[in-house]
């Protein structure tokens, strides 16, 4: 029960643990490069069907570390969990891709960066997952861990 407060709390905005950094919420969606057909809501991305964003991030900064996503949904939505890895040329390495059920209400979904070998960058998406009618609302995306 405390567990499931505890990732209330956070998907709600409550306070972030000291080893959490935040790369979408609030106002740091601006660094995002989304589909034209989504936008921000307050503090919310929200996601219509066929819409996606990415943010590019240093691989060496995600050594280490999981990746979190508070998302709301309705039932019968999937979100998707992913990276997409290139190399310093920008030359595409593969995907990492996880897909969660959404039920009603909001849920933190998380798992564990495996960066690859030769990664320089990682291009962290907030996408939806198959056909599902209505918007995807991702209240935050953020990291969990150090680099030590």
């Amino acid at each position: 029960m405390a567990v499931v407060l505890v990732m209330f709390l956070w998907a709600c905005g409550g306070k972030k643990a000291a080893n959490e950094q935040d790369l979408g919420g609030g106002t740091n969606w601006s660094k995002w490069v989304l589909a034209k057909e989504s936008r921000i809501d307050g503090n919310s991305l929200v996601l219509p069907r066929g819409a996606d964003g990415f943010l590019p991030f240093d691989a060496e900064l995600l050594y280490g570390k999981r990746l979190a996503y508070s998302v709301a949904g309705t039932d019968g939505a999937n979100c998707r969990w992913q990276i997409n890895w290139h190399d310093k040329k920008d030359k595409f390495i593969k995907a990492d891709i996880a897909v969660y059920a959404i039920s009603n209400g909001i849920a933190v979904y998380e798992k564990e960066i495996d960066v690859p070998v030769s990664a320089a960058v990682g291009y962290i998406y907030a996408s939806r997952h198959g056909d599902h009618k209505a918007d995807m609302i991702f209240k935050r995306i953020y990291l969990i861990g150090t680099n030590q």
